[in-house]
């Protein structure tokens, strides 16, 4: 594994993806890469000379993309289909949950520091 700065146009998507976004989402994903910029790498195997197959950030991809950019920060593994399919799918769905009374507190914060 290693980090690595790559064409934008080198970079495919997995035609095995199930993950979507809509486009609610996606707007959401488009402002927070202009507010900060990519905080999360995408992560990608190589398939062929100069070509590299997204497990993990493909909506990442769209909207930069469409934004415009043409390169971005990967972390570059050593997959076969079986694994990288698998680490995809962890990759969707590795999730935390909330402390409700944490989260009410930071949105608080949020809302007395930040314009309408």
């Amino acid at each position: 594994m290693k980090l690595v700065d790559l064409r934008l146009e080198s970079v495919v998507s997995a035609d095995w993806n199930p993950n979507h976004m809509d486009q609610l989402m996606r707007t959401r994903l488009e402002r927070s890469i202009q507010r900060f910029g990519l905080v999360v790498p995408l992560v990608v195997r190589e398939v062929a000379k100069d070509t590299f197959e997204i497990i993990g950030g493909a909506q990442r991809s769209e909207v930069l993309r469409q934004m415009g950019f043409a390169r971005v920060s990967c972390v570059l593994v050593q997959a076969d289909d079986t694994d990288a399919r698998l680490l995809a799918q962890a990759l969707n769905h590795i999730a935390g949950q909330d402390d409700l009374g944490l989260r009410a507190e930071v949105m608080r914060h949020l809302l007395s520091v930040l314009p309408q």
